[in-house]
């Protein structure tokens, strides 16, 4: 069995027909290394992505590599990594290795950032508990390719 670790975010296309059930729009991305092991894939948590362009060609995700963080005696030091591009996904390429793009409906979005504070956690947590939403992404995919959604980058 080989694994591949799925990044996921949120945004906001510039083209807002899109935007349906809720005013975001979410990705899963697949990162581009095949892993043997569960383990090995994690692995990958370092990549992060972002919609660019590349030689005339609108709506390619970049990935690249996070900033580290390093922690030095009660201070927080940043290092920035120069952005090193690991790939580019057209749309097609994105979707041949099974990323997703989906509107998420606001009966299954909980609308309490778990973010924010202790107590707004302690309340997401409750909601996921108790309501358990049942649900599928593909059910809520958006048939869009990135030119679609970002016709002016």
């Amino acid at each position: 069995m080989k694994y591949r670790y799925i990044m996921s975010g949120s945004f906001e296309p510039q083209n807002k027909s899109f935007l349906q059930d809720f005013p975001l729009l979410t990705i899963d991305i697949p990162c581009p290394h095949l892993r043997r092991s569960y383990k090995e894939a994690m692995k990958d948590n370092h990549f992060v992505y972002r919609f660019g362009y590349r030689e005339g060609q609108v709506g390619i995700l970049v990935i690249q590599h996070k900033t580290q963080c390093v922690i030095a005696k009660k201070r927080t030091k940043y290092i920035e990594i120069p952005p090193i591009c690991i790939t580019f996904y057209d749309y097609a390429r994105f979707k041949q290795l099974g990323g997703i793009i989906y509107n998420i409906p606001k009966e299954v979005f909980c609308t309490i950032d778990p973010s924010i504070s202790e107590e707004n956690f302690e309340k997401f947590k409750q909601w996921a508990e108790s309501e358990k939403p049942d649900w599928e992404p593909k059910d809520y995919e958006v048939i869009a390719t990135f030119n679609d959604l970002f016709p002016s980058l």
